[in-house]
């Protein structure tokens, strides 16, 4: 017998046995939290309100109304810092990594990014520039766990820690338009 067939034999019987294949460990994100940052200086575009809900281990949902009382241009950056937390509240984060998003009027336009869906999920459509005087709805979005996988794949000991990312709209590189934070934990789950 080949050594291919085997494997194959041994797959088959483990599979008779257990009643299983191996299982595979996949990621889990557990949204904490979506809210305005907590050194919110009175930033002109805020959330009203929002909330996190888990209707199961494996799905969490954003909702929120978004108000835009100064709109901006085309002109808008994204700084996006990350912190790796030690608990839920917050209180005890290190800063993990900050990434610079020059375009955002670009980035909320792309296709296939973790934050995809949540910018696809806003009503009226979120596009540059923001519509002065407007909320915008974002009801039960969710992360694309797709994408954020390939992401997380780089980070090692990731389900040690809650992750907060702290997102600043800055216009033409000087005024703060938004400040927003998102927590989330990742688990390894076995499927």
């Amino acid at each position: 017998m080949t050594s291919r067939l085997l494997v194959r034999l041994a797959a088959l019987a483990a599979v008779a046995v257990f009643g299983t294949t191996m299982a595979k460990i996949v990621p889990v994100f557990k949204s904490i939290r979506l809210r305005n940052c907590d050194d919110d200086d009175g930033y002109p575009n805020h959330f009203v309100w929002s909330k996190v809900t888990r209707p199961s281990t494996y799905v969490s949902l954003m909702s929120g109304d978004f108000l835009v009382t100064k709109p901006g241009n085309n002109n808008l950056k994204l700084v996006c810092e990350v912190f790796k937390c030690e608990d839920r509240d917050g209180a005890k984060c290190k800063p993990s990594v900050k990434l610079n998003f020059d375009q955002m009027c670009d980035m909320i336009k792309m296709k296939g990014k973790a934050w995809s869906p949540i910018f696809a999920n806003f009503k009226p459509t979120i596009e540059c520039p923001f519509i002065a005087d407007t909320t915008y709805r974002m009801r039960n979005a969710t992360i694309d766990t797709e994408a954020a996988s390939k992401i997380i794949r780089l980070v090692s000991g990731v389900e040690k820690y809650y992750w907060k990312i702290k997102g600043t709209v800055i216009k033409n590189g000087r005024s703060e338009l938004a400040c927003i934070e998102y927590m989330v934990k990742v688990d390894q789950i076995e499927v």
